[in-house]
């Protein structure tokens, strides 16, 4: 009876201990992905202002023929 019980808590430690290890990961690997995701947005985001900053720019080094195409939502 009482090596039961020590096999079952042999057990249930050893269950612990994965979980501890499966959540880690997981932690680990959402983190990475949303640091993915926050590159790639403010990519998206900067790109864009980078390209219209420039062209705002144009005029004062003289350049008047700088096209710019109106987009939005």
């Amino acid at each position: 009876m009482q090596e039961n019980a020590l096999q079952i808590m042999n057990n249930c430690n050893n269950f612990f201990a994965d979980s501890q290890i499966i959540s880690i990961v997981i932690l680990i690997v959402s983190l990475l992905i949303s640091i993915v995701i926050g590159l790639i947005v403010a990519t998206m985001i900067s790109g864009p202002l980078k390209e219209m900053k420039a062209k705002v720019n144009a005029p004062a080094t003289g350049d008047l023929m700088q096209m710019m195409n109106s987009k939005g939502c």
